[in-house]
């Protein structure tokens, strides 16, 4: 009996460092959220892709810039598929539209923090 008394007490004291409280904690600075909105249809969206991709080698990735990639499928009715689009990533833009964050919705569109960048190119 004694034996598993001292198991139950050695698995009491295992467990106590993951059942401590744990804080996360934003730094003041906010990160700065960036959409690429890109369809594999569209003939503008290369250049942009190439812009994008350049964000993986910046020393501000992950701390302040976090880049996201969605594909539409804005031209999907027009016969051209995009494998990676999503109806839901059309709404996100659609959406941006609607309050008044952006004036037309197209691909490539970017996005910063919720507003249209057109600073990229």
């Amino acid at each position: 009996m004694a034996r598993y008394f001292s198991l139950a007490i050695f698995l009491v004291f295992l467990t106590l460092p993951a059942l401590a409280e744990q804080r996360f904690v934003s730094p003041e600075r906010q990160a700065t959220l960036l959409e690429l909105y890109t369809s594999q249809g569209c003939s503008s969206c290369p250049p942009a892709e190439r812009w994008f991709n350049t964000l993986t080698d910046s020393s501000r990735l992950w701390d302040d810039l976090v880049p996201v990639v969605f594909h539409v499928d804005d031209w999907s009715y027009l016969g051209w598929k995009d494998r990676f689009a999503r109806a839901e990533f059309s709404q996100r833009q659609r959406r941006y539209k609607a309050e008044d964050a952006v004036q037309v919705v197209y691909p490539p569109g970017v996005m910063a923090m919720g507003w249209e960048w057109r600073a990229w190119r």
